[in-house]
């Protein structure tokens, strides 16, 4: 299995925080919104990439109506078919950090999959997917 260092993962979410902070309201057409399963009624919101240790990395901000526990729960259970390993380990850097928000990754061959679930005041869930292969710091 991918190891992933504790460094890199910081270094990942803080890259992907500060990309959620540049993304407009704005649509674009994504090939990841397409190769990747999503919960219904989910809209892409806006994508940014972004070249991390010399890997280009796409960050997508989603909005659905389901519950954040509906879209954890559903990645966990459909990426697998995709491919996708759930890395365990990888949220418990995060817990550590002190991070309220709900962070699964996910790893495929040398390809990265972070999805974060993002606090809400409404009735809707925001989440981001970052995706790209493995940087080497």
């Amino acid at each position: 299995m991918l190891k992933i260092e504790n460094k890199m993962v910081k270094k990942l979410l803080l890259i992907s925080f500060l990309l959620l902070f540049l993304v407009t309201g704005r649509s674009f057409s994504s090939s990841l919104f397409k190769s990747l399963p999503y919960p219904l009624s989910t809209r892409m919101i806006g994508e940014r990439s972004l070249n991390i240790g010399g890997e280009n990395f796409k960050t997508t901000l989603y909005e659905t109506d389901v519950s954040p526990q509906e879209v954890i729960r559903f990645y966990k259970d459909k990426l697998p078919i995709y491919g996708w390993k759930f890395c365990e380990k990888c949220g418990e850097n995060f817990k550590s950090m002190g991070i309220t928000s709900r962070i699964l990754i996910f790893t495929r061959n040398k390809e990265l999959l972070v999805i974060g679930i993002l606090p809400s005041d409404s009735n809707s869930t925001r989440f981001f997917i970052d995706r790209g292969k493995v940087p080497s710091f």
